[in-house]
């Protein structure tokens, strides 16, 4: 990555942007913060999710200033260094801070010329900053007030001149001086990043460093987030050679740092955040982008260390960020290689269709085999395109054949109806000539959703796929409450519902719909024996004489990931029984995937956002359902024909040969954070052996 070049005035565009998105996220009231206005001139408001992501970065920063600036280290002043500052104002809330716990603060920031320039005559303008300084005094320094000092350097260049302009801003070099580079690092190249720490540990004795950064570029989010740069003119340059925490962390000793703590957001958003707090900014905004949210958070790190030698570093901020790693919950599976499935059909060669939040259910057409797909969040069919059209909710049925993956919309026989988000479809036959789709529930708006059911009848006329629906009224007086991200599968003349979600609740209930009484009953568990939640999967399963349902993984309550495994065993009449298996070894919490049985006995849970190791989604895991064990680990790639692939949030078929498995995915993906949304281009099927 060292030889692509990088347009440091497209850098410097960097900081618009995002203080932009601060600015948004404070005036949704995730934190407050009266100095960000001052410094944006067109202010917009971004979307829940990159809300919520630039919290979480300024509450890791603020997590560390706070720790380092409370600490009892003997020194008359506490310095802080915030590199490539931008138009950041952690300065203000530091001074306030430092004034509370009567100390004394020095705090540099530095950033190319041009943007401290600006940033202090912004501040300036509204009587932020005051001095009697003036820059004709010095090439570098733009601005130097008591406790304050904006210095103009570029990174890139360490050096006598940078040691120069800090000593004249009167920066003492033994003393235990703070750096904070947020999200500054990655857009120098490797060698340039990492001679900005050696420099700071050649050039002071006491320094703590803060580094925010992006990590795993090589998965499908993190090949969205490299394009998003790179399409910018800002590439990230160095995180190839850094892709990692703990390649960070070796760059970090090597350099003579002792790491104190390194975690990725996620674990830091669990462990340091208070439940309280979560409360609070997860009710500030209606929200359903939690792929996106997990996948930003894994592909963030913040990083803490040291090459001071006081004995008193270790009461300062030893295990700052709580527990060492979130992987210790789930423990990644190590002792069997994953085995790579062959992808045998190429997404060029077919009709695009982009789309994710949708439905699926097989059914049979005029005695031929499809897979009809409601809903989603996409682009139609015709204008879908590599460089395509802007995405919206979806308002067709789409039909594709597994065998030869081509969409075809299906025309309504009324007027144009449009689908819910995250509903459930199913397909229901009681005789050879009766058959219908059933979907259930979904949300049908930012805040709303409902608890209907639809019969959905498909043909053909003409060569036209048409169809038919209309709403099922229950005729019983207890009804399931509205959700979405819910599961549902057909057993024994009845529609299961299991699980879902609303606006401020989690499902953890079971009901069942009566296909032959049209009444609803709702599954009476004992307390504890079911956890709520929400993007799961289940699948039924034929086992001996007795139907069953498997249910595997979701999110739970507070956004807790799952990796449990269910069997929900429904008898005649109204007796049921609900009971977990104990696979080992554990299973990675996963959420957003979807499942088949294969051989009667294997159980596959397909893609899915993982919370473990890298994160990774791309993965099938294979389970051996008897003996309850993990028995492998089938990698998908990261990419294909030259796009990010992202199995998740998607539907999945499952086509079985003598040896081997055939699985078709249609659609995936997530909205990327600030990134962009990302959809995987083309139906794609996977083979691997069984």
């Amino acid at each position: 990555m060292e030889g692509v070049k990088s347009n440091s005035i497209q850098v410097q565009g960097t900081n618009d942007s995002s203080i932009v998105s601060k600015l948004s996220m404070a005036t949704c009231n995730y934190i407050d913060d009266q100095y960000l206005k001052y410094f944006v001139k067109k202010p917009q408001r971004r979307s829940a999710l990159i809300n919520r992501g630039y919290y979480l970065r300024c509450k890791a920063i603020e997590h560390v200033l706070e720790l380092f600036l409370s600490s009892n280290l003997e020194c008359n002043v506490k310095q802080v260094v915030s590199l490539g500052a931008g138009f950041d104002t952690r300065y203000f809330w530091a001074r306030k801070y430092a004034q509370k716990l009567k100390k004394e603060l020095v705090y540099v920031e530095i950033d190319f010329p041009e943007v401290m320039k600006r940033k202090i005559s912004l501040g300036t303008e509204f009587g932020l900053y005051q001095s009697d300084f003036s820059n004709e005094q010095s090439q570098n320094i733009i601005l130097r007030t008591e406790n304050y000092a904006a210095i103009g350097h570029d990174l890139r260049n360490m050096g006598p001149q940078l040691h120069s302009a800090l000593s004249e801003v009167g920066v003492n070099f033994s003393q235990p001086t703070l750096f904070i580079s947020e999200v500054v690092l990655a857009y120098l190249t490797g060698s340039q990043s990492s001679k900005v720490i050696s420099w700071i540990n050649h050039n002071f004795s006491n320094a703590f460093l803060c580094i925010f950064e992006q990590i795993l570029p090589q998965d499908g989010f993190g090949l969205v987030m490299r394009r998003h740069f790179e399409k910018l003119g800002s590439p990230l340059l160095s995180i190839c050679a850094f892709p990692t925490k703990e390649s960070h962390t070796l760059r970090h000793k090597t350099a003579g740092f002792k790491v104190l703590s390194s975690v990725n957001l996620h674990t830091f958003y669990t462990n340091c955040i208070s439940q309280t707090e979560r409360t609070r900014i997860e009710n500030l905004e209606m929200f359903d982008e939690f792929e996106g949210w997990h996948q930003m958070c894994l592909h963030y790190i913040i990083l803490f260390s040291t090459n001071s030698k006081s004995s008193e570093v270790a009461e300062v901020c030893q295990n700052a960020f709580g527990v060492t790693d979130y992987n210790c919950m789930f423990p990644k599976m190590t002792r069997i290689d994953p085995d790579l499935a062959q992808i045998i059909e190429s997404g060029k060669s077919l009709e695009p269709l982009q789309l994710h939040g949708h439905c699926m259910a097989s059914c049979t057409i005029a005695q031929q085999s499809y897979e009809i797909i409601a809903g989603g969040y996409g682009i139609p069919i015709k204008q879908t395109t590599k460089r395509s059209a802007p995405h919206s909710r979806l308002p067709h049925l789409i039909v594709i054949d597994p065998l030869n993956p081509v969409p075809h919309t299906c025309k309504p026989t009324t007027d144009k109806l449009s689908f819910p988000l995250h509903a459930s479809l199913v397909f229901y036959q009681t005789t050879t000539n009766e058959q219908a789709l059933l979907m259930f529930g979904g949300r049908t708006s930012p805040v709303s959703c409902t608890n209907s059911i639809r019969s959905i009848s498909i043909g053909k006329q003409n060569g036209q796929f048409i169809f038919s629906q209309y709403n099922i009224e229950p005729k019983s007086s207890s009804l399931p409450e509205s959700r979405w991200r819910h599961s549902s599968c057909i057993l024994q003349n009845k529609m299961v519902v299991i699980g879902g979600r609303n606006g401020s609740k989690v499902f953890g209930d079971i009901w069942c719909f009566d296909l032959l009484s049209f009444t609803w009953e709702l599954f009476n568990m004992d307390p504890g024996s079911f956890e709520p939640r929400h993007s799961h999967s289940i699948v039924p399963w034929l086992s001996g004489s007795s139907e069953k349902v498997i249910i595997s993984g979701g999110l739970g309550e507070n956004m807790k990931p799952l990796n449990d495994v269910m069997v929900l065993e429904i008898s005649d009449g109204a007796s049921h029984s609900i009971s977990s298996l104990d696979i080992q070894p554990a299973l990675v919490a996963r959420y957003s995937h979807t499942s088949h049985i294969v051989g009667g006995n294997t159980l596959l849970l397909v893609g899915g956002v993982e919370l473990a190791g890298d994160g990774t989604c791309n993965t099938i895991c294979v389970i051996h359902l008897p003996t309850q064990t993990w028995t492998r680990t089938i990698s998908l790639a990261s990419m294909y024909n030259n796009c990010p692939l992202r199995v998740l949030d998607h539907t999945s078929a499952l086509l079985l040969k003598e040896k081997e498995c055939r699985l078709v995915v249609f659609g995936g993906g997530s909205n990327c954070f600030s990134f962009g949304t990302s959809f995987n281009f083309a139906p794609l099927t996977v083979q691997f052996a069984l």
